[in-house]
């Protein structure tokens, strides 16, 4: 199961890097973050939703311990590909956030009925764009 995701995602990150969409995500609601591998240091693509507030982009992550999420508490600058294209942006997690609100808020029904069917301890990620 977990390859089929790798693949999966692999396919969803060529596509969102270009801009292109691919459900559940659109042009306006699937980016692509880069973070640094806190072990290995190699760099890592994860895709995401997300909803862009002026120069703050949010983020509901699925757990805490989600390996993206680990990556950028100890590495927080990390690149978004956002409609195709790279921008610098630094990580933080917003604790005060309610994750649940925050993903209704994203208008992406099909997003949120798979990010629910995942989650196991929700958390708000802001990323400042630089």
């Amino acid at each position: 199961m977990r390859r089929l995701i790798r693949i999966f995602n692999a396919v969803v990150v060529a596509l969102l890097k270009r801009g292109l969409p691919f459900p559940p995500y659109t042009r306006r609601s699937g980016l692509v973050i880069q973070t640094i591998g806190r072990r290995t240091g190699k760099p890592r693509l994860t895709p995401v939703g997300y909803r862009q507030e002026g120069n703050r982009v949010y983020v509901v992550a699925e757990s805490r311990d989600a390996d993206w999420v680990r990556n950028l508490r100890t590495h927080p600058r990390v690149t978004l590909y956002l409609h195709g294209r790279p921008v610098q942006a630094t990580a933080h997690l917003d604790l005060s956030d309610d994750p649940q609100a925050r993903l209704e808020r994203m208008r992406n029904r099909l997003h949120a009925a798979a990010h629910r069917a995942r989650q196991r301890d929700p958390v708000t990620v802001v990323f400042t764009l630089s």
